[in-house]
């Protein structure tokens, strides 16, 4: 439950800085971004109570896997 707290709290500091903000775009940008958080939270939350595994509990969300430049890489 490590990770959904710290999803949780990653929301609310998105709040917290979006209340702070005047122009919309950025204010907009950042509740999106709280919601993603909760989100993400809500699953994990989901996901280790579907799980038998304790340990799924201390474990980090596993990382995209890095992006690869090829020799056929359409890069900008």
């Amino acid at each position: 439950m490590r990770w959904v707290a710290e999803y949780r709290r990653f929301a609310e500091e998105s709040r917290r800085l979006a209340a702070t903000l005047t122009k919309p775009t950025d204010k907009r940008a950042l509740e999106l971004m709280a919601i993603g958080w909760d989100k993400s939270a809500d699953e994990r939350e989901a996901k280790l109570r579907g799980s038998s595994d304790l340990t799924e509990a201390t474990l980090e969300p596993q990382q995209p896997a890095p992006v690869k430049r090829g020799r056929y890489c359409i890069c900008g």
